[in-house]
């Protein structure tokens, strides 16, 4: 007992994670392997229905062979297809994989953490928060593309503000490459993209001179990420002999949906008078689900359905022919997507025997009250202006203006991690003086 006693005081004395931050310790350790046992109990090859078994099947029998597989994008569909050639297309051979997708996504945030904070316990708080977070953890039981957007993310955050205070050509390079990465799995990150990259941008130039070689090495990033979007567009060609660059595949009918105003939507392409491919109709998952139940039984406001036809005579266009809204439908719709964002549950990860799934729904009401905070104390403090902040109040603004998509709970999961970060950082961050804010602007 003596020499255990010594053990632990030495173990403490050195600061480390385990005997410092006891509590904390246990909720991470204790919450990463719940997460990567969860799923084994939520088995992803029993959940084959809709958008998880159009994944499954376009990165294994349907891979580069039919237009469900042209339309998304094709790196997600590579990388299931490598893990299940890594792994074994098993049960306990995909459960692995996403076992071990579930249990390094919060440790990819934690990596952000430690650059945003300024102290390893507000950073490990935030672990504890994301680690037990049920919307990061049910989704981990299906075949979704957020399984690979949400480490991803965090690992490109990890590196753009590392990027910030290196302000070194490498950071920077490094940290645009995570975002081609992220790009290429989701397109919504375009949302975070367009806030965080100017502003590398403008710190990298800013801190190393307007010179040839800087502005030599922002353009190769600003080409980089404009080369791994084209990608995309790319892949549609290859497949369809035609293409279209905004919005890229399957956004061609998310935002006809979108402008619409429609409650369902197919899509029908023609190539020299005939009908090569149908999709549809579809319909949203967060338009079908009660946002305010039980207050509520409001669905949506949308009515009617929208018949899209894509043209493929032509090799490319840069947008296909969209429906124009008027500006009071527009400003309906803008609202609808501000409850959606956040009052919607978030699909697949709703089933009713599913605790996780339940604890998601239930906390889907957190998100509006944590945004009012956010705002309250970055008015309280004058920090509106840290990064942040901007990331935070502004991805937000962006999801619900966003006429690319429909607005639905899932897509809300990556801006969950990034509004906790923005309230753990301003809870203990000190009120900016008047002297501050002067310095900030000369």
């Amino acid at each position: 007992m003596l020499i255990l006693g010594e053990i632990e005081k030495k173990w403490q004395g050195k600061g480390y994670i385990f005997g410092k931050y006891g509590f904390l310790s246990i909720l991470i350790i204790t919450g990463t392997i719940f997460r990567f046992c969860y799923p084994f109990f939520s088995q992803p090859l029993d959940h084959f229905y809709s958008d998880p078994g159009r994944h499954y099947t376009n990165a294994t029998s349907e891979f580069n062979q039919t237009i469900n597989s042209w339309l998304d994008t094709p790196l997600p569909q590579v990388i299931l297809r490598t893990a299940l050639a890594i792994f074994s297309n098993t049960r306990p051979g995909t459960s692995t994989y996403l076992g071990l997708l579930c249990a390094i996504t919060p440790w990819c945030w934690y990596l952000w953490g430690r650059q945003l904070f300024n102290s390893r316990k507000r950073a490990l708080v935030f672990l504890a928060a994301i680690t037990w977070l049920p919307s990061w953890i049910g989704i981990f039981g299906y075949f979704m593309d957020e399984t690979l957007l949400l480490p991803a993310l965090g690992i490109t955050l990890w590196l753009s503000w590392k990027a910030s205070k290196e302000n070194t050509a490498m950071s920077f390079l490094l940290a645009i490459l995570g975002w081609a990465f992220t790009l290429s799995i989701k397109l919504n990150s375009l949302l975070e993209l367009i806030i965080v990259v100017p502003w590398l941008l403008f710190n990298f130039i800013k801190h190393n001179g307007r010179s040839l070689r800087s502005y030599g090495i922002a353009a190769a990033g600003v080409f980089i990420l404009t080369a791994t979007y084209l990608v995309y567009p790319w892949w549609v060609y290859q497949g369809l002999g035609s293409t279209w660059i905004y919005p890229a595949g399957m956004g061609v009918m998310t935002r006809a949906f979108y402008l619409s105003g429609a409650y369902s939507v197919s899509a029908q392409f023609i190539l020299h008078g005939r009908t090569i491919a149908h999709m549809g109709p579809y319909e949203c998952d967060s338009m079908q689900l009660k946002s305010f139940e039980p207050f509520s039984d409001w669905r949506t406001w949308r009515k009617g359905y929208y018949p899209l036809i894509v043209n493929c005579d032509k090799k490319l266009v840069f947008t296909p022919d969209m429906p124009h809204l008027s500006l009071p439908k527009r400003l309906l719709l803008i609202t609808e997507g501000a409850v959606y964002f956040f009052f919607s549950r978030s699909w697949p990860d709703l089933r009713e025997d599913d605790i996780i799934h339940i604890a998601q729904v239930e906390m889907r009401w957190i998100w509006s009250l944590l945004t009012i905070a956010v705002i309250g104390l970055a008015w309280q403090k004058k920090r509106f202006k840290d990064m942040v902040v901007v990331l935070c109040l502004g991805t937000a603004l962006l999801y619900i203006l966003c006429d690319g998509t429909t607005m639905t709970g899932r897509y809300r999961k990556p801006w969950e991690g990034i509004a906790i970060a923005a309230f753990v950082y301003l809870f203990n961050a000190p009120a900016k003086k008047r002297s501050d804010l002067i310095n900030e602007t000369t």
